[in-house]
């Protein structure tokens, strides 16, 4: 297949062959766009969208996140068979074999096969000034694709060793588990609460996807629970990042709250073609919605000659590592 791009006058139409042309939507502001781009500008889209239609997101979302830990099954099971082992917990309290009350060794061999891992991958990835390098494509006879590269790398670097809060620490967890269970997730945000990166080791066994899909990126849906204290849910809802909850009605003995935030796909336009959005789910109650957060912006969204929205580029926040590919042809790793 050819892609030809041409410049024409006030925008840009990308001519695909065999197929309508491709045209940025914010050039255009009539029929479904105007309603996209209204969600985007909405202060609050759970108050934008109406309670009726929350209802239902929130009843199709808890569905679909039941689906996703179904297919977990499996995985986790071997999941925690690999952490047993690695912490020599004994898969039986009481050996009768060969005898009643004989000895319940175990050698410490997965452990430190993991703990020689970490010790040979720590000063090769973290101990190191320059743990992110670039890599320049196509001609640059002036140089100046490599010093931008460079200028970003060194912003980069700096973030990693003293901007992001804890990424070392997480970043030696991380090692030692994808050697045991061959896999890890990284969440990497800039949080607009704080104004700063961040970045989150996310564990494999809380991570909910569909894991029939081939490869983690096309999974159409990922979840994870976390908790919140409730000094932080009153910030986020009187800053209006949540809508309200009646903490003193559902939570008046807890210390924390547990939430889902679910990275997946709305069609909140009603266009028929769904949007990539960051919904948080209060988990400890009634399953209410209190945010969504959209997964792209005007420039992310392509339309057709007719005004159709053809695509959405989603913004991803998650990443995964693996140590061995499985060859069963699972999406997670092998330890």
């Amino acid at each position: 297949m050819s892609y030809q791009s041409e410049s024409i006058s006030d925008q840009e139409k990308v001519e695909v062959s065999g197929a309508p042309s491709i045209q940025v939507a914010q050039d255009i502001y009539e029929g479904v766009t105007t309603e996209i781009l209204n969600i985007l500008d909405a202060e609050n889209i759970c108050e934008y969208i109406g309670e009726d239609k929350l209802r239902g997101f929130e009843s199709d979302l808890s569905e679909g996140i039941a689906k996703d830990k179904q297919t977990m099954t499996s995985y986790i099971a071997s999941y925690k068979r690999a952490i047993s082992l690695a912490k020599m917990e004994p898969e039986h309290k009481d050996k009768t074999f060969p005898f009643v009350g004989a000895s319940n060794l175990m050698s410490p061999y997965v452990m430190e096969a993991a703990m020689e891992f970490s010790a040979r991958a720590t000063p090769m990835l973290l101990e190191r000034r320059e743990i992110c390098k670039i890599d320049i494509e196509g001609n640059d006879p002036e140089g100046l694709k490599k010093l931008r590269g460079e200028r970003v790398a060194m912003a980069i670097n700096q973030d990693l060793r003293i901007g992001i809060e804890g990424w070392r620490d997480s970043q030696d967890k991380a090692l030692l588990l994808l050697a045991i269970v061959g896999t890890y997730f990284k969440k990497t945000y800039q949080c607009g609460f704080e104004n700063k990166r961040k970045s989150e080791l996310i564990y494999p066994d809380k991570l909910i996807f569909d894991h029939s899909s081939d490869r983690f990126e096309i999974a159409p849906r990922k979840s994870y629970e976390y908790r919140m204290r409730k000094n932080e849910v009153l910030t986020a809802i009187r800053t209006g990042e949540f809508l309200d909850i009646d903490l003193e009605k559902y939570y008046k003995d807890e210390d924390e709250i547990c939430f889902i935030e679910s990275h997946c796909w709305l069609d909140l336009d009603e266009d028929g073609y769904s949007e990539p959005y960051i919904v948080n789910i209060e988990n400890s109650g009634q399953g209410r919605i209190v945010s969504i957060q959209p997964r792209f912006d005007e420039d992310d969204i392509l339309l057709n000659e007719d005004g159709e929205v053809a695509r959405i580029k989603e913004e991803n926040f998650f990443t995964q590592t693996i140590f061995i590919p499985d060859p069963t042809g699972s999406c997670m790793g092998i330890g």
